[in-house]
């Protein structure tokens, strides 16, 4: 019911194993099209086909229940030098008004029986690396092809911050006959680290770049001098002086590998500068924790990055953090000097429920911005303890003045925030209540002040306990006997 369209640049030589259907990932091949019908048998590729590269393809067959068929043999083909081909982009001056150079060759292979004269380039360009949209320039027009120019050099862009990409298109008797690939300039970033400096570029063209020259300048005077080479994007300049300014530029070696072209196109970057500074925080240390629920006790230990990290070796100190609550915001509980400085104990009043954690910070260093600050790692494993609250209430008072359990007081309690205390007497009537979790009742009644009867009396408390989850409310009961020196039934 129809056919898949593959394409890859470069022969994979597929041949499909017993029942290996379809077109494998693994050869690299990707699906350009899909074409329904059972008579629908050709397809038009005019995609961005670039010159000098062989474009292979691969066609299966699909069935109304979805299967596939075996794939048909790969066939390839390389598009004629039927286009012009930009063999430089090069960057002469760096600058927000700088100066880069373009310069192509004419098709040698144009049937010109096919695309007579009279002829005339005109060149595009566009920032960056999409597709090349302004018109830049229009050669004058010539009968003969030769005659016309093709080079061109662009002044007054911005070669400091972008790159710019160019297509040459050719114009026979006035229309569009043929247009290169697309080509961009070479534009190299820095991303400075800890004594080193990563140089990074992208690339749109259609040679193939095989090398890059890394150039360097101290301190931003002196000559640039060749630090090394790379055959791939991406370089690391190390063993450089933090804070020191460095500056580079790149010079690419390519060709079309291409027997009608084969020369080797030869192009430089832009010029950029940085200073390498301490970017890299330590490795998180990993922590482990004991806590006493009853004593309040916290103890904590954690590993040194600097013995345990291979990344890292400048930790300096930690921080220790905290959070009441498991899941809530973490505040910044301690700070300790001194990377062996890895144990840490604390003695709490009435909680040690919470999350702790620790970090690594390494040593000050002064930032692109001038600020001196220090790298903080991520937090290490987080810990989290909860309390064993306790609360419990006498059942005998005797606040008869003899200066023994004269105060009512809750018994040794732990891990209480608040408590809600009401006192009733045997009619229901309140006597007394508190939100004190010691109590502290005198025996007096809240209204009148005097001090009440030896009768039994009876409590509610709501008891706020401190727990990890937060505040937790508990609810008690129970009576108290209360033995006074006052008398009457209805205290």
């Amino acid at each position: 019911v129809g056919y898949r369209l593959y394409r890859r640049i470069n022969p994979y030589g597929f041949i499909p194993d017993v029942c290996e259907t379809g077109v494998p990932e693994y050869t690299g091949y990707e699906l350009i099209a899909d074409l329904e019908g059972l008579d629908n048998t050709s397809y038009l590729d005019e995609d961005e086909i670039i010159f000098g590269r062989q474009n292979c393809y691969l066609v299966i067959a699909y069935f109304h229940d979805g299967a596939e068929s075996y794939a048909g043999i790969e066939a390839c083909a390389e598009i004629r030098f039927e286009i012009p081909i930009i063999k430089k982009n090069s960057i002469g001056i760096t600058g927000t008004n700088g100066v880069d150079t373009v310069a192509w060759r004419s098709p040698i292979e144009l049937d010109l029986d096919i695309f007579p004269g009279p002829y005339q380039y005109r060149l595009l360009r566009s920032p960056g690396y999409g597709a090349a949209t302004e018109l830049v320039l229009e050669t004058a027009v010539e009968n003969d092809i030769e005659n016309l120019i093709t080079s061109y050099v662009s002044e007054g862009i911005n070669t400091e911050d972008t790159a710019h990409t160019y297509r040459v298109e050719l114009y026979s008797g006035g229309e569009m006959a043929a247009r290169s690939n697309l080509a961009s300039s070479l534009y190299i970033e820095l991303i400075p680290n800890d004594n080193q400096i990563e140089i990074t570029w992208q690339e749109e063209t259609p040679w193939i770049n095989f090398r890059y020259d890394i150039y360097r300048q101290e301190d931003g005077a002196g000559d640039f001098e060749l630090i090394g080479n790379s055959d791939e994007v991406g370089y690391l300049d190390t063993a450089l002086v933090n804070n020191r300014t460095y500056c580079y530029y790149i010079v690419s070696f390519g060709s079309y590998f291409a027997i009608e072209e084969a020369d080797t196109l030869i192009n430089y970057s832009q010029r950029t500068c940085s200073q390498p500074y301490d970017r890299t925080p330590p490795c998180p240390p990993v922590l482990e924790l004991d806590g006493d629920c009853v004593d309040y006790t916290i103890d904590m230990e954690w590993t040194n990055p600097n013995l345990e990290c291979d990344e890292t070796d400048d930790t300096m100190l930690y921080h220790i953090y905290f959070s009441p609550t498991e899941g809530g915001e973490f505040e910044l509980l301690d700070v300790l000097q001194g990377d062996h400085s890895t144990t840490m104990s604390y003695i709490f009043d009435n909680s040690i429920a919470g999350c702790y954690a620790v970090t690594a910070l390494d040593s000050l260093g002064l930032w692109p911005d001038g600020e001196l600050r220090r790298n903080e790692s991520e937090f290490s494993n987080i810990i989290c303890v909860d309390n064993c609250p306790e609360y419990s209430l006498p059942n005998v008072f005797t606040p008869n003045g003899d200066g023994r359990n004269d105060i009512l007081l809750a018994f040794p309690y732990r891990s209480v925030e608040s408590v809600e205390f009401t006192l009733f007497n045997r009619w229901g009537s309140i006597v007394f209540e508190t939100t004190d979790p010691d109590i502290r009742w005198d025996g007096r009644n809240k209204e009148t002040g005097e001090l009440v009867s030896s009768s039994t009396y009876f409590y509610t408390c709501r008891v706020f306990t401190i727990r990890l989850s937060g505040i937790v409310p508990v609810d008690l009961s129970g009576n108290i006997q209360v033995f006074s020196r006052a008398g009457g039934p209805n205290e």
